[in-house]
Order: C-alpha cells, then sequence, then structure tokens
C-alpha cells in the first residue's frame, strides 16, 4: 500500500484547498474564499493539514481547537475518491489529534452524505444529533463525535 504523508499546510497549498473546494465533490462542503484561507492558516486555533501520496498532494484537512480539549473536524476532501485514501487520512489524522490533550473529536456532516456518515461510523463516531441547516434549509446536518 502506498504511504500517506500527513504535514502541516501552509499558504503554498491554498490554490490546492480552493481547487478541491470548488470541484464536483465540493457540494458536500462549505468552502472558503482565499482571504478566509489566509487568515485561518495562520490562525493558532486552525489546524490545516496536507495528506501525501507519493509526494504528490492527495487531500487536506482543517480542524478547529475549541476549550474543553475538544476538537471540531471543520473539513476533509481527497483528491480522488473511493482508493481509501479518504480513510486513511482521516485514521490517521485521528491518532495523530488524540496523541495531543484532545478529549473529543466533533464534525457535522449532511445527512445525505452517506457515504462520508459510513465512513465516520467505521473509525468510531457516533450521531448524537441532528439539526436543519442554516447555511441551506433544504439539507439536515448529522452531528457526530468521538472520545480518546
Amino acid at each position: 500500500m502506498t504511504e500517506l504523508n500527513i504535514r502541516n499546510a501552509d499558504e503554498g497549498d491554498l490554490a490546492f484547498i480552493l481547487k478541491l473546494e470548488a470541484s464536483p465533490n465540493g457540494n458536500f462542503v462549505h468552502g472558503d474564499n482565499l482571504e478566509t484561507h489566509q487568515r485561518q492558516i495562520v490562525d493558532k486555533d486552525f489546524i490545516y493539514l496536507i495528506g501525501e501520496v507519493g509526494g504528490d498532494r492527495a487531500g487536506y484537512a482543517i480542524l478547529v481547537k475549541h476549550a474543553d480539549n475538544i476538537v471540531e473536524w471543520r473539513r476533509i476532501m481527497v483528491a480522488k475518491t473511493g482508493g481509501g485514501i479518504g480513510s486513511r487520512f482521516m485514521q490517521e489524522t485521528i491518532t495523530h489529534i488524540f496523541s495531543t490533550d484532545t478529549k473529543t473529536i466533533k464534525l457535522d456532516v449532511y445527512s445525505d452524505n452517506e457515504r462520508a456518515r459510513h465512513l465516520y461510523s467505521r473509525l468510531g463516531f457516533q450521531e448524537t444529533h441532528t439539526s436543519p441547516c442554516h447555511r441551506d434549509k433544504n439539507r439536515t446536518l448529522v452531528f457526530m463525535e468521538l472520545s480518546a
């Protein structure tokens, strides 16, 4: 199996991140504009990660540190789906985050994103509740948590 390397993202990765957010799979995430990413990537409460395979960028993740040792999984996207990179990237990121003082990882996912919900459940996330999406009233969010 090809090795997956995870590293901290930098401003040089923002074009890649924006390209993924504009891709067809971007309909499952709410992307940000360049200025927002530029502000967040240098904010100490945001964790921007890049997953690489064979030296090439394969995906990115954005997490946000909150009080009480909670991390919010804000976004994950991979360039190519179906090859297992997304689940490997997520699992290795979870391992990395729990090696710090983090006690809980929280995320939300669109209820119609069955592929992601299945992956999150397989990785141990538990559904806690649902809520209408404030950005899109026609969609529902499912909230999930994973504890160390």
